[in-house]
């Protein structure tokens, strides 16, 4: 007989009251039928939303608490745009983004998995949507320039694939538009086609650039004959009704430094800041080459930095309504949380197809005896991308009555995580509720959730983690946990023997079940800690204190302290002259290569002239033989003045008298053995073309594997 699941209880969040100043205080514009008409607009349409771009942006500039927000990402996962939107959410639920606001979404040029382009999320649809209801503009263009990672089919990152990416940006072709004013405004259902955006790209200089113009004051009329408007207290708009929000996305706040926001109004979320020290003792560490890259994902333009640390801060936005839905109360022994959770799994789960087709495989799996959910242990999630079906069929295997020999397994219930794996709820998110076991990656996300409950909601399970090879965040991220004895964990770093592993988890989570849930001491333990915990400050809400500042400034938090000692790390390593020259360098010979490895794929013979662009803003390409470039990287001052050529006069000065070598420029020897090699055959045979193009690729495999992309 089944036990009876309470059933799940639809809350609504209470309706947020605003606070309704007037909405035009002061003049909108000097123009008096222009200002007539936006007044008008705000009657007929409602809520103060504009007609068009320009009114949008002149509306919010001169608003009494109006804002105009910027907000950029990286589209790489699914993280970096949840977190941002959620920001964006909370502050209009607040408040703090009010009527008559402008949001700039600046969205990212769309990822690709697996060399396909990934859609867009709907969640973009759902926030402007939101924010039009509360009388909020939102503005919509493309960024022509995004932060991106690369997977291979393993799941590994593809770096040299992400350096390629990033040393062709000077050759990137040119925006759609210059102007912020042909961007799409939102206005409804349909009014912005979130798939198709090239049509409305702009690069981060020229929409920050003319924002900046379009709020400019303009300067009274003569025929007003009266003084002009009092000014404010700042000189340009741009400086206090302006900020910028970011979650990877180094050119917009670069622009954003540009034209005039200043740095307390610029923010960046981050969880790849965990690859740096901001420990005094080991700043050193954060100027090595390799972290060239690493510097630039990071930004560095001295805004705020909301660091997302692992298990730091509630990463949980909607956990605690998901307890409150099935029923769970401070009272709720965790026993009857596993048997609920376990009900509900067993009731809504998929069946498991295939582990050995391509699919990853998503649902519930369970030996065929495991008809109660008060006959069931343990509770063990799977969230491993490519290593999810080489889990499942071990698990298969085992839970067949004739080939599988560990008991273990009999009473253990197997969630494989996915938007699929149940028919109705997050797969994850109710297994987490039982305090479930887990094997994963190591990325931040799934890594930060479950630290931030062994670290504050008193949560006993243990995680195995399965760093993606080559991914070097992942990578770091399992290194922190394993030191950090608060976080039960086992990293495999090899999983060639990933079913003896798994062999070994599974019984001694199984033996150590029992004491998850209570002990003869104390007896059984409730989920109230559970509970508690998801109470704390978010993830989202610092980084909304953070641009929406509530506190006086000499209240300062721990939060805003950490973020300062990341920003001033991130804006030393941007601005180290030896990390500057590796990026230009990657830039200038992996153009080079890629010219010599599209002369050999194609039959042609190598090519007599190459030619390079440091900078998207040089007027000319840099053309030379091919043996005049071999001279150039064989000679230390040659190369040194060459990589400095594009910098800024001030930048020279600084820097001084650095000179570059193989000892400082990561790659180099290897770039210039394979240029040796090419000069030697001009006209090389088939044979003698694939393997050039070997030695170029392994090139590129060591400049990816050496250099710290944060991917």
């Amino acid at each position: 007989m089944k036990r009876a699941l309470p059933q799940p209880v639809l809350t609504q969040h209470a309706p947020v009251v605003h606070n309704m100043k007037r909405a035009f205080s002061e003049p909108i514009l000097s123009n008096p039928a222009l200002a007539e008409k936006i007044q008008k607009a705000s009657i007929d349409r409602g809520s103060g939303l504009a007609p068009d771009v320009k009114t949008a942006l002149k509306q919010a500039a001169r608003g009494r608490d109006t804002t105009i927000l910027v907000a950029g990402y990286s589209p790489t996962g699914g993280g970096h745009t949840a977190r941002m939107l959620d920001v964006i959410e909370m502050a209009a639920e607040r408040g703090t983004l009010a009527q008559g606001s402008t949001v700039v979404l600046h969205v990212p040029q769309k990822w690709e998995k697996n060399g396909n382009p990934v859609n867009r999320p709907d969640e973009l649809e759902n926030l402007a949507s939101t924010l039009n209801r509360r009388g909020i503009n939102v503005v919509v263009a493309e960024a022509d320039k995004s932060v991106i990672g690369y997977l291979r089919e393993d799941g590994s990152s593809d770096d040299p694939r992400i350096l390629d990416r990033l040393a062709d940006m000077p050759n990137r072709p040119d925006a759609a538009t210059a102007n912020v004013l042909d961007a799409g405004l939102y206005t409804g259902p349909e009014s912005i086609n979130w798939q198709e955006l090239q049509h409305v790209s702009i690069s981060a200089k020229d929409l920050m650039t003319t924002i900046r113009e379009t709020i400019t004051p303009e300067e009274p009329a003569a025929a007003d004959g009266g003084r002009p408007h009092r000014r404010p207290r700042l000189n340009h708009p741009i400086e206090y009704k302006v900020k910028v929000l970011t979650d990877m996305d180094p050119a917009l706040q670069k622009a954003a430094r540009q034209v005039g926001v200043p740095d307390n109004h610029r923010l960046d979320q981050q969880n790849h800041g965990i690859m740096i020290s901001t420990d005094p003792r080991h700043t050193v560490d954060n100027l090595q080459p390799e972290k060239a890259f690493l510097a630039k994902v990071l930004s560095g333009m001295g805004e705020r930095v909301s660091h997302i640390g692992l298990g730091d801060k509630n990463p949980f936005k909607d956990l605690h309504e998901i307890a409150t839905a099935h029923g769970l109360t401070p009272d709720t022994t965790k026993e009857d949380a596993l048997r609920m959770m376990s009900q509900h799994l067993m009731d809504h789960g998929n069946p498991i197809g295939d582990p050995g087709g391509r699919a990853q495989v998503q649902g519930v799996l369970s030996h065929a005896d495991l008809l109660n959910a008060n006959d069931v242990r343990n509770i063990v999630y799977v969230y491993a991308h490519n290593n999810t079906n080489q889990i499942a069929s071990h698990i298969v295997s085992q839970l067949d009555p004739e080939r599988g020999n560990n008991p273990a397994y009999r009473n253990t219930l197997f969630v494989f995580c996915g938007k699929d794996a149940l028919q109705q709820g997050n797969a994850m998110r109710i297994a987490t509720l039982a305090d479930a076991d887990a094997i994963t990656t190591a990325g931040a996300g799934t890594v930060g959730e479950f630290a931030f409950l062994a670290k504050h909601a008193e949560a006993k399970a243990e995680i195995m983690l399965l760093p993606i090879r080559g991914h070097n965040e992942q990578e770091e991220n399992a290194r922190v946990i394993e030191r950090d004895g608060r976080v039960p964990s086992t990293v495999i770093w090899n999983p060639e023997n990933l079913g003896v592993n798994l062999d070994g988890f599974i019984q001694r989570r199984n033996q150590a079940a029992p004491a998850k849930y209570g002990n003869e001491r104390e007896g059984p333990y409730s989920v109230e800690p559970l509970l508690l915990a998801l109470q704390r400050e978010t993830y989202v809400q610092q980084a909304h204190e953070l641009l929406f500042p509530t506190r006086r400034a000499e209240r300062r938090t721990p939060a805003e302290i950490v973020g300062d000692s990341y920003a001033q790390s991130e804006k030393a390593m941007r601005d180290n002259p030896v990390q500057k020259l590796n990026r230009k360098f990657v830039k200038m010979s992996l153009q080079v290569l890629n010219q010599i490895d599209a002369a050999l794929e194609n039959g042609l013979p190598v090519p007599e002239r190459v030619h390079f662009k440091l900078n998207k803003k040089d007027p000319a390409v840099t053309s030379c033989s091919l043996a005049e470039f071999k001279d150039l990287i064989h000679n230390n001052v040659s190369l040194t003045t060459t990589l400095r050529s594009g910098l800024r006069e001030e930048d020279n000065l600084r820097f001084g008298q650095i000179e570059l070598s193989a000892d400082n420029v990561i790659g180099l020897n290897g770039v210039r053995n394979v240029i040796r090699l090419v000069e030697t055959v001009a006209h090389p045979t088939e044979a003698q073309a694939a393997q050039l193009r070997n030695e170029i690729e392994e090139v590129k495999g060591v400049l990816g594997h050496e250099f710290k992309t944060g991917f």
